[in-house]
């Protein structure tokens, strides 16, 4: 069994299929999402001379693009078959019969297979057969197979139609998410192959406003916790027990504290003396600490 988690770990499913294409005597492959930006399967299969067998969702999304739909159409042959699943098929499997399955998160489009953080498995043929994960696959195809309906031309062209009516849609999320990125909390992600090219000063910066809000935010949790209605815990009975006198400490006063601590010190000298290990308990060495601010 190899884990598949592309560019995380270097083990990427382009290489993958350059590796058991050869090997395989056919593909079956459920794949919910496929785009026009990353024909590689279907492309190999028809250099290699392999049977394609191709599930995809069928919705009101074009989960599938229609550059894929037309792809097939074209093909005409026995030996590239494409079935549409409607509404309920969401798994992402490759199965390079008698060389092994990929079993993951990762549909056929450039991002999935390049940038996005995915995650999934591959085990080779003989482990297919031997843990009894092949009979599983084949009921599994099975199953998606009596619940799919082969691509008609009809059915292209639904999808076309509804693709050109999305473009509006489209257009409309666009500018959403440029308005979005304008001022968004959290900087934006470009994937995993993305080359940052800011400044080492800008970078500095980025990460301390982090730090800070992170900061920040372990601070109202521990004056949401210190401010709460007491009641005995593994710090009070370090100390003795509850005194009916003490009045909570009120969260403002914590979070002025907080103001004069630099973050990469600060996040991590809390949780540690605030808390107990998995328990979000508080400890005795807490009264230490907020004495100090």
């Amino acid at each position: 069994m190899r884990f598949i988690a592309g560019p995380l770990n270097k083990q990427l499913l382009q290489n993958l299929l350059g590796e058991v294409i050869e090997s395989c005597t056919r593909v079956r492959a459920a794949v919910a999402y496929a785009s026009r930006d990353n024909m590689k399967l279907f492309e190999a299969c028809a250099q290699h001379l392999k049977p394609l067998e191709f599930f995809g969702r069928y919705d009101h999304t074009v989960a599938v693009d229609s550059a894929v739909l037309k792809w097939f159409l074209d093909k005409a042959s026995l030996n590239f078959d494409c079935k549409l699943v409607p509404d309920i098929l969401h798994a992402k499997i490759i199965w390079w019969v008698d060389a092994g399955a990929y079993i993951g998160s990762a549909n056929l489009s450039d991002r999935a297979w390049i940038s996005n953080i995915e995650a999934g498995t591959f085990l080779p043929h003989d482990e297919l057969v031997e843990t009894g994960m092949e009979r599983e696959l084949l009921r599994f195809f099975e199953e998606v197979d009596d619940r799919a309906r082969p691509l008609t031309k009809e059915i292209y062209q639904e999808q076309l139609r509804l693709a050109d009516r999305r473009s509006e849609l489209s257009k409309r999320e666009y500018g959403l998410e440029q308005q979005f990125d304008k001022d968004r909390l959290l900087p934006k992600n470009h994937g995993l192959v993305f080359v940052d090219t800011k400044r080492s000063s800008e970078k500095r910066f980025q990460k301390f406003e982090q730090d800070w809000n992170d900061t920040l935010q372990v601070m109202r949790s521990i004056a949401s916790r210190v401010s709460a209605p007491r009641r005995q815990t593994g710090l009070d009975r370090c100390v003795g027990g509850p005194r009916r006198s003490s009045r909570p400490i009120p969260a403002r006063l914590l979070l002025q504290a907080g103001q004069g601590w630099k973050p990469p010190s600060l996040r991590g000298v809390l949780r540690q003396e605030f808390e107990e290990p998995g328990t979000g308990a508080a400890r005795c060495t807490g009264v230490v600490a907020l004495g100090r601010l």
